[in-house]
């Protein structure tokens, strides 16, 4: 299924802006173009377990003051002040209800607007989800990925956050996913927002705000009742030495396990973008990246807040790191959107044995 969110933009000439959280200093050259000037919210969603309706927000600055002044009105009755939680790389907008609602109205001296409001969907209830973001990846890497993880990984459901492709519509990629044998539920979530860019202040990453509130987002709008969600992007791939990444989360005490990540590099190839299966050249010793993770929804360390390399801001990765699971991460598998990936020299590198026997399958 297509889903579709109850956003709300400014007009980008005539409203208001959010602040920039840096200073120029630590602005790099197109960083404006990236930074979400006009972004309110990007759902609204009622949690029926905490009777509440969430606004998932980016980090909302001077846009705070919009809100709490702010009447709200839930299918015309008048409802409390919100309460306005303020995360690492966004925030949340909780406001209190006495049961499910159908729509929002937010009136101030700033906005003016109704909304739908998105109910918590059992469309993932007892699946085992993987979780991606994507812009424009070409569908057969996407294809092929996902083919992957059915295999190695027991994977049966797909949630798809497309940031915005131009390259073919969010009903093509629908079409792929479903013509994936395997999958027992496909999600596509078109989300064209600026995903943010980094800075070059020492906190470098705090203003990428979508990917955060996305997580976030489809962890109470969609995988709550989920058996276990992976999440993980399209160049990257979740290899087992036994069972899958979902057994280990449910058997691990806290529900949740950290899967450390390997570079790995393709050689050069003749007419084509490089693939997956390119990519089976490593470095003496081997380059490392930052963590993925794997957890289960309804136990306790998921309830928390959901972020890019983990959860809880990552105070429990070192001690749940897996190492029964691995992830080879395909450095040129890549539309080298945020920094150049095209394939380099591999002479100083050696092919992998292990990586181009699981590919030679």
């Amino acid at each position: 299924m297509i889903y579709s969110l109850s956003s709300f933009q400014f007009d980008p000439e005539t409203g208001p802006k959010r602040r920039i959280m840096v200073g120029k200093d630590s602005q790099p050259k197109g960083f404006e173009n990236r930074y979400d000037f006009n972004t309110l919210f990007y759902d609204v969603v009622y949690v029926p377990s905490r009777s509440s309706v969430v606004l998932h927000c980016p980090k909302l600055l001077n846009f705070k003051s919009i809100l709490r002044g702010a009447t709200l009105t839930g299918d015309g009755k008048k409802l409390g002040r919100p309460r306005i939680r303020l995360l690492r790389r966004c925030d949340e907008v909780w406001i209190k209800v006495a049961g499910p609602i159908s729509r929002l109205q937010i009136e101030g001296s700033e906005i003016s607007v109704g909304l739908s409001v998105n109910s918590n969907l059992p469309d993932f209830a007892d699946r085992r989800v993987m979780v991606t973001r994507s812009k424009d990846n070409p569908l057969d890497w996407i294809e092929a990925w996902v083919r992957f993880h059915i295999k190695h990984q027991g994977v049966d459901a797909i949630l798809f956050i497309d940031n915005g492709s131009t390259a073919y519509t969010p009903e093509a990629l629908h079409k792929c996913l479903s013509n994936i044998d395997g999958l027992e539920s496909i999600g596509v979530v078109p989300a064209p927002f600026r995903y943010g860019g980094s800075n070059t202040g020492k906190l470098k990453h705090l203003t990428k705000f979508f990917q955060s509130s996305f997580l976030n987002l489809v962890k109470d709008r969609f995988l709550a009742q989920a058996a276990g969600v992976l999440w993980h992007d399209v160049d990257e791939l979740i290899v087992s030495q036994s069972g899958t990444v979902f057994d280990e989360a449910a058997a691990s005490k806290l529900g949740y396990i950290t899967i450390p990540g390997f570079w790995r590099y393709a050689g050069a190839v003749e007419g084509r973008i490089p693939n997956h299966a390119d990519h089976i050249y490593r470095k003496d010793p081997e380059a490392t990246c930052k963590e993925k993770y794997c957890l289960i929804p309804n136990r306790w360390a998921a309830r928390g807040t959901w972020d890019v390399h983990g959860i809880r801001r990552y105070m429990f990765n070192g001690l749940v790191k897996s190492s029964n699971s691995r992830f080879l991460h395909c450095a040129n598998l890549s539309n080298s959107w945020k920094r150049d990936r095209s394939i380099k020299s591999v002479a100083a590198m050696q092919i992998d044995p292990a990586t181009q026997a699981l590919f030679a399958k």
